[in-house]
């Protein structure tokens, strides 16, 4: 499927190690495979971008591995690890004028003066030829204020896998990705503003809300697409921002979550949820019956977006 987008889809598709979510599970990425990985899919028109294998608190294996894998013809981008100096930037552009920056899991809580230093000293050390990309870290508005070129997001999910539900205000804001269970029995006028302003809009009725399978339960679940469409809409205002935030997909089912809210929301994060959760089941049903002509409709929806989108692929090797 990675073949077919990167050939032929309006995307620009970053491909990640994995290497912190295998630090998580005890299960290392094997270097080899992730450099074979690479290699074909260049064969078929190569992603925007690839992502170095680092090792989670060992900065000089880390430096390695970005040797061993310049030496073998790919050219990633070097990550600048939690461990290294702010100086070692300076090294780091050698190979690549994207860097990486790691910490935004390990620093998200109580430590955001820390990212702030952390950019700006690569801005300094590089004389500002650094082109910054966020690992796991999408706040705004720090991503906007900061000299930053990119950034990950895996919280567009956050709706399928946690009933969150967050909507899409203006100028990049979200409303705050509350739990539905903490919402769904308040009065409507005790409810955020802007969140009754989108279930109007997206004709969500007073029933249905109040309907916890519909509303939070599953893949087709109101929350799920809701919070997808609005990831989808700050994306697009980081886009005409001169910033790519690239929401990560991890398999099939995240691709025909993806494409379904894409193409039935609007820049303002506006949901027609019955096209978007029909569409989801029958993107479900057609891989099941012809994984070529599934993976040909999701290019095709993907190609229809006026101005693309960006995706991050985390390598499963």
């Amino acid at each position: 499927m990675l073949c077919k987008l990167t050939s032929e889809a309006n995307t620009r598709l970053l491909i990640d190690s994995g290497a912190y979510t295998a630090f998580k599970l005890g299960k290392p990425v094997v270097l080899q495979n992730y450099i074979d990985y690479i290699k074909l899919l260049d064969a078929h028109g190569g992603a925007w971008n690839t992502i170095q294998l680092d090792v989670i608190g060992n900065s000089e294996k880390t430096k390695r591995n970005l040797d061993i894998m310049y030496e073998q013809g790919v050219t990633p981008m070097p990550v600048l690890t939690v461990d290294m100096k702010s100086s070692e930037s300076l090294n780091l552009i050698e190979y690549n004028k994207y860097i990486c920056i790691a910490g935004g899991q390990k620093f998200w809580s109580g430590a955001k003066d820390w990212q702030w230093r952390r950019t700006l000293d690569v801005e300094k050390f590089t004389n500002g030829k650094a082109l910054a990309h966020f690992l796991a870290f999408v706040r705004i508005p720090d991503l906007y204020k900061l000299p930053v070129n990119s950034a990950d997001a895996s919280t567009w999910l956050a709706g399928q896998q946690y009933s969150r539900i967050a909507c899409y205000v203006s100028g990049g804001k979200m409303t705050g990705g509350t739990f539905y269970h903490q919402l769904r029995h308040l009065p409507k006028n005790k409810l955020n503003k802007d969140l009754i302003r989108h279930l109007n809009r997206d004709k969500i009725t007073k029933t249905q809300w109040q309907d916890r399978e519909l509303m939070s339960v599953g893949a087709g679940s109101y929350c799920s697409f809701k919070t997808v469409a609005s990831f989808v809409a700050l994306c697009n205002d980081a886009r005409k921002r001169g910033k790519k935030i690239f929401l990560v997909v991890s398999g099939c089912g995240d691709l025909n979550t993806l494409a379904s809210a894409c193409i039935n929301s609007d820049d303002k994060g506006y949901l027609n949820w019955t096209k978007a959760k029909k569409m989801f089941f029958e993107l479900k049903a057609l891989r099941k019956k012809s994984q070529t002509d599934w993976e040909s409709m999701i290019v095709s929806i993907i190609n229809k977006l006026n101005k693309g989108i960006e995706i991050e692929n985390t390598n499963s090797s």
